[in-house]
């Protein structure tokens, strides 16, 4: 998902093909879902527009945020979550 964020572009693992290749009796699943209600099938295309930014509300800046989503240091990490707790108490 953090991939989705940082480049707008969806892999081939969030694809429904990729899924359906990859996941025993996933077809079925999406078969069960039709046939109950197809509004709640995975919609694997819109992911850009929702995986936004703007969308993560977490108070953070798109510069921290693409920070956060690629660091390797649990305190870098631990900082950049309470600086957006921190702003959006405020």
């Amino acid at each position: 998902m953090s991939d989705v964020i940082k480049t707008q572009q969806i892999p081939d693992k969030l694809s429904n093909k990729w899924q359906v290749e990859n996941n025993t009796n996933y077809e079925g699943l999406l078969d069960m879902i039709n046939n109950k209600n197809a509004e709640y099938l995975p919609k694997y295309e819109e992911l850009v527009s929702i995986l936004t930014h703007e969308n993560l509300n977490n108070g953070l800046s798109e510069e921290d945020n693409l920070r956060l989503l690629s660091t390797s240091y649990v305190d870098e990490a631990i900082h950049l979550i309470l600086k957006g707790v921190l702003a959006k108490t405020q």
